[in-house]
Parts: structure tokens; C-alpha cells; sequence
């Protein structure tokens, strides 16, 4: 059960600057009660109170950009399988997969720097630094004694995770050649350099390496696509392609 609400302010700050600002606060219960053939009856309750401000001061440079600056709080709650008192065969990882009962939920902290800029209707050109902060992140992980003859695969609580990176983003529309077949495409992206480390410390985890990044987390990330748009007609063609880095 959540039961939330939440305050915004939008201000002037001047003529340049606007300051958006606020505060939501969430009371989380839930209640997970699971069993097994070899383990007793387990009743997982857990209640949370979080209180999670946020941000955006916009600074505009001039009539087309925009310096911004933001931050906020965010949680991230465990799946109800991830708390539960049971055990599955995944036949892909070739792994058990196992619940943690003592799972707890993870706290955010976020912020984000941002230039953007429009040049024309219809394009856009941004680049952005952020990082994350997080408090007992949620982690997929081996349990120490587990061994590759009888792998498994459960969720921990770290100490804590950093993510940082930055973000490149653009859309153009192809006119300049003053072509009105040409006008109807726009070109599209954007690519994304994350790094992450996670702090194990006091964890009874096996740990490969320490300061691994975060479990899932791509490196790199490189979206673009080629949009053909026609005005009358409301035909639309879109070229995709997405590139993920290893994780």
C-alpha cells in the first residue's frame, strides 16, 4: 500500500531564472508472507516513511538555451519475488534463484547539470553531467559457499553505489540544402558515458572485484535514428539503431 502526497512551487527568480521546488512523501507498507517444503512459514513486513525533495533551477543564457541544474531524492524498492522466502531453477543462467528476506529498499540521491540549446523549431542540442548516490542499492550477487557445480544467484544490500557519467543528445532537421524533399528528414541521437562502482564493505558476499560496477549497468550507451516525416499525408518512417556497452 503507498499513501503519498506531495507540494510544488514555481518561482521567478528574476527575469532570468526559474526555480521549480517541492516535496512528496511516501509511506510504503507491504507484507510478503512465503514457505517452502524446507523452511518455516516467513512473514516479511516492512513499513517506510520517505521524504523525497527535488529541484530545477533554470538559468536562461539567451531566448534559445538554457543552463539547468537539478537534484532529488528517489527510492528503489525490491520486487516482491526478491523478498520472498523461496527458490526457483532458472534454466538460462543455468542458476538457482534465490529470495532474501532481509532485503531492504534503496535511497537516492540525484543530481544533473544541463545545456541545452534549440536553434530552430523542431531541433534540439543538449549535453548533461549527473551522478547518483545510492544508499544499500539493490544487487543481484552470489552468496559466499555458492559454487559453479550449484550456482546461486540472490539480492544484497551494499554498503552503497555511485553512478556518474555524461549525456549527448542532438536533433537536427536535414534543410540546409533548402531541398523540400530533404526537409522531411531529421536526424536524431544521443550517447551516454556512465561509470559506477559499488561498495561492498561488511557485505558477506563473494566479490570478484572490488569496486565492480553496479550489476547491469552498461558503460556506454549510443542511441540514433533518421525520421522521415511528411506534413499532408502524416506518413512517418523511423530508422532506429541502439548500442549497449558490456555488462
Amino acid at each position: 500500500v503507498t499513501i503519498a502526497g506531495y507540494a510544488m512551487l514555481d518561482n521567478r527568480l528574476g527575469r532570468k531564472v526559474r526555480l521549480v521546488w517541492g516535496v512528496r512523501v511516501e509511506n510504503f507498507d507491504y507484507t510478503v508472507r512465503t514457505a517452502d517444503f524446507s523452511n518455516p512459514d516467513i512473514t516479511i513486513k516492512r513499513s517506510y516513511l520517505d521524504i523525497l525533495p527535488s529541484f530545477n533551477l533554470t538559468y536562461n543564457v539567451t531566448d534559445k538555451s538554457n543552463l539547468r541544474f537539478s537534484g532529488w531524492r528517489s527510492v528503489s524498492r525490491p520486487d516482491f519475488r526478491e523478498v520472498a522466502n523461496f527458490q526457483f531453477y532458472d534454466f538460462s543462467r543455468n542458476a538457482i534463484i534465490k529470495g532474501n528476506a532481509e532485503l531492504e529498499r534503496s535511497q537516492n540521491t540525484n543530481l544533473d547539470i544541463r545545456f541545452e540549446t534549440y536553434p530552430s523549431a523542431g531541433e534540439m542540442f543538449s549535453v548533461s553531467l549527473f551522478a547518483k548516490h545510492f544508499d544499500k542499492p539493490i544487487e543481484t550477487v552470489i552468496p559466499s559457499g555458492a559454487v559453479a557445480t550449484n550456482l546461486i544467484i540472490t539480492y544484497a544490500n551494499p554498503k552503497s553505489a555511485l553512478n556518474y557519467g555524461a549525456e549527448l543528445e542532438f536533433r537536427k532537421r536535414l534543410a540546409f540544402a533548402e531541398s523540400a524533399f530533404m526537409s522531411r528528414f531529421t536526424v536524431f541521437g544521443n550517447l551516454a558515458y556512465i561509470r559506477s562502482s559499488v561498495n561492498f564493505a561488511g557485505a558477506d558476499i563473494s566479490i570478484f572485484e572490488e569496486g565492480r560496477p553496479m550489476q547491469g549497468q552498461s558503460p556506454y550507451i549510443v542511441n540514433g535514428g533518421l525520421q522521415y516525416a511528411e506534413d499532408k499525408s502524416g506518413l512517418t518512417i523511423t530508422a532506429l539503431v541502439n548500442r549497449i556497452g558490456h555488462r
